[in-house]
């Protein structure tokens, strides 16, 4: 008789099909899409018309935001002494937050109810703050 020799039984290792790795990709990148694309679907028609009006002796610029979203909308320019009003704008939801500036320097913020401003007749005032940052800043006041 001749001894025989056994060989250990390999573990098995659980290998998953090629399939299962594509589906789970696959499911990820759909939800990084929609993400993506999703602000462009908002549900919110937007404002028909922003007025704002400055009463500022400085031409400032005016972006806004819907608060911790961090996209911010720019609405231009507004001359001094004067009123822009912005037709289309997106509309920010509970909590406008508007922001100013001039010359490249924050001349500060505001942050009004949706409620408010369609009460105001969707109308914004310009803070005198707002010059006040800016004559302390040292700008000069911009040309007529």
């Amino acid at each position: 008789m001749t001894p025989t020799t056994t060989r250990p039984v390999p573990a098995r290792t659980r290998v998953r099909p090629a399939w299962v790795l594509a589906a789970v990709v696959g499911a990820v990148a759909l939800v990084a899409v929609l993400a993506a694309v999703a602000p462009a679907f908002r549900s919110e028609s937007p404002v028909a018309r922003l007025t704002i009006d400055n009463p500022t002796v400085y031409s400032v610029n005016v972006e806004v935001s819907g608060g911790g979203q961090g996209d911010w909308l720019d609405l231009g320019a507004v001359p001094r002494e004067g009123s822009k009003t912005v037709e289309q704008v997106t509309d920010q939801g509970g909590r406008w937050t508007f922001r100013f500036s001039y010359g490249g320097v924050d001349a500060g913020d505001v942050t009004v109810a949706r409620a408010d401003l369609a009460a105001a007749g969707w109308k914004l005032a310009v803070p005198d703050t707002v010059g006040a940052r800016l004559r302390v800043a040292g700008l000069s006041p911009s040309a007529r």
